[in-house]
């Protein structure tokens, strides 16, 4: 069994349309996957750490997978782009064996190492803001959710953050004619990620075995 938390900003004011529209499609992603189990967490249960931390506490002896489509900073994600549910020195080490991938501006500065120095299996991010263009927003949501894509093709942390890269790429060379503000947000994305911990890891590392009972 593979265990996912699956976490998005959906009522956000400037992006939650996009963060839901990215966390649907990594939702679909996933559970093409098999033996996988999917909890998934709205605005509305993110509007504290309690329910995030008792989840990732049930989770954590074991490896696990969390993904999250929210706004962030050097040491947060954020609700709302400004109430803290993650953050270095009150829950980050929640994510004890966790691989974590966040498309949050500038999580991966700080918080993503706070994540590994607590035990965390590996993160990847962005270390600088990222930009979504709405006018375009389906090219922007291919680009967030392909680290997905490919790990869930069971690709290792290092090639599918080079598959996410590369779907970067195609995208600038597709519209850096027709709208240059796009291709140049795109390009500071793709240019901002970072992986943080085991670059090895495929998701096979994340398959447990369910707890055995006595019949």
């Amino acid at each position: 069994m593979i265990n996912a938390i699956l976490v998005r900003d959906n009522t956000d004011a400037s992006l939650g349309a996009f963060f839901e529209s990215c966390h649907n499609q990594t939702k679909a992603i996933i559970e093409t996957v098999q033996n996988v189990s999917v909890d998934e967490l709205a605005s509305s249960q993110i509007t504290t750490s309690i329910i995030l931390n008792n989840k990732t506490d049930n989770l954590h002896p074991k490896p696990f997978l969390f993904i999250s489509y929210t706004h962030g900073n050097e040491t947060e994600l954020l609700k709302d782009g400004c109430s803290p549910f993650i953050a270095v020195n009150q829950n980050h080490q929640s994510f004890k064996n966790a691989c974590v991938y966040c498309f949050a501006c500038k999580a991966g500065k700080e918080l993503g190492l706070a994540i590994i120095d607590a035990g965390g299996k590996c993160f990847v991010g962005y270390n600088d803001s990222v930009e979504v263009n709405l006018w375009q927003s389906e090219i922007f949501t291919e680009c967030a959710i392909h680290f997905i894509q490919s790990f869930s093709s069971n690709n290792n942390i290092t090639q599918s953050a080079q598959a996410m890269k590369e779907k970067y790429t195609a995208h600038i060379d597709n519209t850096y004619k027709t709208c240059m503000l796009s291709a140049s947000s795109l390009l500071k994305n793709r240019d901002a990620i970072v992986i943080h911990g085991d670059h090895e890891l495929s998701l096979n590392d994340f398959r447990t075995t369910p707890n055995r009972t006595n019949s």
